[in-house]
């Protein structure tokens, strides 16, 4: 086992204390990581490991993660959370800044990376940010987010900007914005990539190399899926954690119509856009760690007033191959 401490993103420090494999995991997953002397919290991730089951506690479903039954012994959080679809079980303890975790059978340190996760939500939340289910990339050192209905083309329009535009990444799925000294920041986190193959191929035309099929079949499903690292390797480009926000982008992309645009749309109708789709039936933010208790607060007029909108339909990508 090795230890090191890790900036992500200039929002959290930690010190990890696990094997090589497990950095590796985390490598793939959070980008563009800093070493640093200074840390938060220390976290201790011990795999294969028996523990006893706690007393049931109160059950905690935080955001995007297995759900736990919570206790507090002895002035320490016990978190114990049962196998679950795509999870193992687990136990993690936290002493003040000291967080053991305890699992069995992890697959590619999932639960680190997800207890990691949790740490930069709470740390989002306590600078009052809230997230948007958005896709988003970074040009001119500028965000632009993208969101809309189910399979819309959030990530067709982030592919697009990527591979046409030379756009950067910055989030597929999950954005986080909030405001600063009186301007609007976006800060991703680093979701899987997923992308309706009919969009994909008619991007890359006949560029279907392995790697892509490999995708698809990996995950059983007809849409391609990269992780970050992958994704950022294959497309050449780079992620951004944060930037300030240019514009918000409502999409409704379809390979069966024509593409159009709508620029400056009204924030009444942004605002109803945004009640709409901006949230999905992962929206959950218990907090599990006991570390701030909070949970977001959607000032979504307030940014629909303050933030371009636009609303974009049909079949971006045909137009834009075109020019090409």
């Amino acid at each position: 086992m090795i230890e090191k401490c890790i900036n992500i993103g200039d929002l959290l420090c930690v010190k990890i204390h696990a094997t090589t494999n497990n950095f590796h995991d985390l490598s793939k997953r959070f980008l563009n990581i800093q070493f640093t002397d200074y840390y938060e919290f220390d976290i201790y991730y011990n795999e294969d490991t028996k523990f006893s089951i706690p007393p049931k506690g109160i059950l905690a479903k935080p955001f995007r993660n297995s759900s736990y039954y919570v206790n507090e012994i002895n002035g320490e959080i016990i978190a114990y959370s049962p196998a679950q679809n795509y999870s193992c079980e687990n136990l993690i303890i936290r002493n003040k800044n000291k967080i053991n975790i305890l699992c069995k059978s992890d697959c590619d340190s999932k639960v680190l990376i997800r207890l990691v996760t949790e740490l930069i939500i709470r740390k989002l939340l306590e600078k009052k940010y809230f997230p948007i289910h958005a896709s988003c990339v970074v040009k001119n050192k500028e965000a632009m987010l993208f969101f809309g209905p189910k399979n819309s083309g959030k990530s067709i329009a982030l592919l697009k900007h990527v591979f046409l535009d030379k756009s950067y990444l910055m989030s597929n799925d999950i954005t986080f914005v909030g405001k600063e000294k009186g301007q609007w920041f976006a800060f991703g986190l680093p979701y899987d990539i997923t992308v309706d193959t009919s969009f994909f191929y008619q991007l890359i035309g006949n560029k279907k190399n392995l790697i892509y099929q490999k995708n698809i079949l990996k995950y059983g499903s007809n849409k391609i899926r990269f992780n970050v690292s992958d994704f950022v390797n294959d497309f050449n480009t780079m992620m951004i954690w944060h930037a300030p926000i240019s514009m918000v982008n409502y999409v409704n992309l379809s390979t069966e119509k024509d593409y159009s645009e709508n620029l400056n749309i009204s924030s009444m109708n942004s605002i109803v856009y945004l009640k709409e789709y901006g949230k999905d039936n992962t929206f959950r933010f218990d907090d599990y760690l006991k570390l701030n208790d909070l949970h977001p607060e959607f000032d979504y007029e307030t940014f629909a007033k303050e933030i371009q909108f636009n609303k974009m339909e049909g079949n971006i990508l045909k137009k834009y191959l075109r020019r090409q």
